[in-house]
C-alpha cells in the first residue's frame, strides 16, 4: 500500500520539512539492489528552514531510519539507512549510499544486501560492516569488507568463552562480593578501524575493548569497565525494587575513537562500577553519594592498563555521545533537571558537557540549557580546537515519557575550552532533530536529521506517523575558535 500523501510531494519549495532519521538497529529483511536514478540527481539545494544550509531528500518511504553517516578525507561520504513502507513496519529495505561533496548519490554498496548491525569507514575508503549472531551456531561475529571492487570479503570472528571477575553489588551500590563469570555470549556494539587493526567494543558479561587483525584474529583485549551485578531482588517484589536494583549496575559505553596509537572510549556509569574499579586498583577517584546517579568516565588505552578520567557533578548523566579533537575527549550527556512542577511534568532534560584533557588529565564540565528539553544526539569535530554538538531543543516531555510539543534540531559549536559558539537551528512544521553529524574537510558539517511525529500525532490515523529523511550540510559561522 503506498504512503498516503497528506502534503504536496514536491521537495523543492520544502512546504513541509518533516523527516526523521532515527539511530536504530537494522532489522530489515528485504535487501535493496543498487539502482540508478531515472533523472539527474540535483544533490544539495538551498531550501527554506535551513538557515543558510543546503540539503536533499532521502528516500520516499513512509518512515526513514538512519543508522550511520560516514565521511572520507576528500569530503564524500556514505549514508546507511532503512526505509519502511507503512505504519506496520512490515517490510524494510536497507540502503548504503555513497554521496559526493555536492550531496549527489552516485552509487550503492552491496553491503546493503547483508543484515548488518553497523558499519565503519577505513582511511583507505573501504567500508567495514559487522553482524552479530552469525555463523552456523548463530554465535560468531561476521565482518564484511567492501573495497569498491564489486565484491564483498567476509571474515568470521569465531565465538569463544571468556572468564572475568564479576563484582556483586549491595543495595547501596558498594561491592559486596566477587566471583568468576564465564560466558561465550558476545555482541559487538561499536568498531573503529585503524591502519592495520580493527578496534572493537564488545559486550560479553561486561564491556571490553578488543583489537583484531585483518583476519579477525584477536590480538589483545582489556576491560573498559569492570562487570558488575545488581543485588538479587525477590521475583515477587514491586517493580520499583527491580528497577532500582538494575539502576545500581547501569553502564552505557560509546563506540571507540582511535587517536594516534591510543584508543579512547567514554561511558556513563554509577557508583557500583567505580567501586569495582577501585577494588581492582584501577581507579582512585571519589565515589558519588547517590548509588544510582550516572557519572561520565573516559578510558584511554595505549597498551597496558587503561587510564581513567572522571569528574563528579551535582547532576546525574546518561546516554553519552562522544568524540575526540586534538588531545581532548568531549562527552555530551542527557541530564534530567527538576523544574517547577506542572501536571504530569516535574523535570526537563538538559545537556551535560564534559571535556577531558587527555595529556594533563584536567577535567571540566558544565550544564547547557536552552529551553524545555535539550537532547544531545551526536558530536563531531569541526575544527582543530572545536567540536559541534547536534540534537534537538524546545520539545516538551512529561513524566510518562510522552513528548507533547514539537522541538527543533540544532548544531552548536563548542571550543575545547568549553566556550559555546552561535547555535544553528533547523526549523520545520513538525518535530526536527539532528541525529547524525560528521565533519567535512571543506569546512562544512554533513548532517542526517529527523523531523516527524511526536508521541500522539498518529493516535487517530497511523498514516500521520510518517517522517521524511534529509541529508544536508551547514557551515557554522561565528563559531567558537
Amino acid at each position: 500500500m503506498p504512503r498516503r500523501a497528506t502534503t504536496p510531494r514536491s521537495f523543492a519549495p520544502l512546504r513541509r520539512l518533516a523527516f526523521t532519521l532515527m539511530a536504530v538497529g537494522c532489522g530489515a529483511n528485504e535487501p535493496s539492489p543498487p539502482t540508478k536514478p531515472e533523472a539527474p540527481d540535483p544533490g544539495f539545494e538551498e531550501l527554506p528552514g535551513l538557515d543558510g544550509g543546503r540539503a536533499r531528500r532521502v528516500g520516499e518511504d513512509f518512515w526513514i531510519a538512519g543508522q550511520a553517516l560516514l565521511t572520507s578525507g576528500e569530503g564524500s561520504g556514505w549514508l546507511f539507512w532503512t526505509g519502511y513502507d507503512d505504519p506496520a513496519f512490515s517490510r524494510g529495505r536497507r540502503h548504503i549510499e555513497h554521496f559526493t561533496t555536492d550531496g549527489v548519490f552516485d552509487r550503492s554498496s552491496p553491503l546493503a544486501d547483508r543484515p548488518l548491525d553497523g558499519v565503519a569507514l577505513r582511511d583507505d575508503g573501504a567500508l567495514i560492516g559487522y553482524r552479530n549472531r552469525c555463523g552456523k551456531n548463530q554465535a560468531d561475529t561476521c565482518f564484511f569488507r567492501d573495497e569498491g571492487l564489486g565484491r564483498i570479503t567476509e571474515t568470521t570472528w569465531a565465538a569463544s568463552s571468556r572468564s572475568v571477575t564479576l563484582y556483586e553489588l549491595d543495595e547501596e551500590g558498594n561491592v559486596a562480593a566477587a566471583s568468576e563469570l564465564t560466558t561465550d555470549v558476545r555482541n559487538v556494539v561499536g568498531i573503529a578501524p585503524s591502519d592495520a587493526s580493527l578496534h572493537v567494543v564488545t559486550w560479553q558479561g561486561g564491556y571490553f575493548l578488543e583489537r583484531l587483525s585483518g583476519r579477525a584474529e584477536l590480538l589483545d583485549w582489556a576491560a573498559i569497565v569492570s562487570p558488575v551485578a545488581p543485588p538479587e531482588v525477590p521475583s515477587d517484589a514491586p517493580i520499583e525494587e527491580h528497577l532500582r536494583a538494575s539502576e545500581l549496575a547501569r553502564q552505557s559505553v560509546t563506540p571507540p575513537v582511535v587517536v594516534g596509537d591510543a584508543v579512547v572510549v567514554a561511558a556513563t556509569v554509577t557508583r557500583g562500577t567505580l567501586a569495582a574499579l577501585a577494588q581492582a586498583e584501577r581507579f582512585d577517584g571519589e565515589l558519588p553519594d547517590d548509588p544510582r546517579c550516572g557519572e561520565v568516565l573516559v578510558a584511554r588505552f595505549d597498551g597496558g592498563e587503561p587510564t581513567y578520567f572522571a569528574a563528579a557533578t551535582e547532576y546525574c548523566e546518561a546516554l553519552p555521545v562522544f568524540t575526540v579533537v586534538g588531545e581532548h575527549a568531549v562527552v555530551a550527556t542527557s541530564v534530567a533537571s527538576a523544574k517547577a512542577p506542572e501536571p504530569y511534568d516535574t523535570f526537563q532534560y538538559d545537556i551535560g558537557l564534559t571535556i577531558v584533557d587527555l595529556v594533563s588529565g584536567r577535567v571540566t564540565n558544565q550544564l547547557i540549557a536552552f529551553q524545555e528539553d535539550d537532547i544531545p544526539r551526536a558530536l563531531a569535530r569541526c575544527g582543530r580546537e572545536r567540536v559541534c554538538l547536534g540534537g534537538t531543543t524546545g520539545a516538551k516531555s512529561v513524566d510518562t515519557g510522552s513528548t507533547v510539543t514539537e522541538g527543533e534540531g540544532f548544531v552548536l559549536p563548542i571550543s575545547v575550552n568549553g566556550v559555546l559558539g552561535r547555535r544553528w537551528t533547523l526549523t520545520g512544521p513538525r518535530h526536527t532533530e539532528i541525529r547524525l553529524l560528521v565533519p567535512s574537510p571543506n569546512g562544512a558539517l554533513y548532517f542526517a536529521t529527523v523531523n516527524g511525529p511526536i508521541t500522539h500525532t498518529a493516535d487517530a490515523d497511523p498514516w500521520l506517523g510518517y517522517n521524511e529523511g534529509m541529508l544536508g550540510e551547514v557551515r557554522i559561522f561565528g563559531a567558537a575558535n
